[in-house]
């Protein structure tokens, strides 16, 4: 279903839907949850100090698997704070996160991070409740190269 954006662009409303879907069931695999969470972490470490505050249920999951992998990270949202959402398309939610933040009192900066965005990522996302949104990769690397390691491991026991 094709549909004419604000700018009169043709906009695939579902093929946005079922990218948006695929990359949520993508985390159900550990490696791709793990290389979510590395992304945020990631993206994250830029705003030092910042809380996380997750947009949506699929952003909870990875911000539960992040903050195992960098337990600095917290989720205090009465100060600075970072909105988080694994998909954007129209920032709804990331607006909606934002401004229960705001309604409770919080007058700190708030930075909006995505990792999938499943619209034009060529233009900047603007989200009026927010100071700025960074679009994160979300395809980390586990690891370099260089570096061992090992991506799962299966543990057998008696029962």
């Amino acid at each position: 279903m094709l549909q004419k954006n604000r700018k009169g662009a043709l906009v695939d409303l579902v093929g946005i839907i079922n990218r948006g879907s695929e990359v949520v069931l993508e985390n159900n695999a550990a490696n791709h949850l793990r290389r979510c969470a590395e992304a945020l972490v990631s993206a994250a470490s830029a705003y030092e100090g910042f809380g996380v505050v997750a947009a949506s249920p699929q952003a909870e999951r990875v911000l539960g698997a992040a903050m195992m992998l960098a337990p600095k990270m917290h989720g205090y949202s009465d100060g600075p704070s970072i909105v988080f959402d694994i998909n954007y398309a129209s920032g709804t939610l990331l607006a909606r996160a934002a401004r229960r933040l705001r309604d409770r009192g919080n007058a700190s900066p708030l930075i909006g991070i995505v990792l999938n965005p499943l619209i034009d990522a060529n233009t900047e996302i603007v989200v009026t409740e927010l100071d700025c949104v960074h679009v994160e990769s979300r395809r980390a690397l586990l690891r370099q190269k260089d570096q061992c390691g090992v991506d799962r491991v299966a543990i057998f026991g008696r029962g």
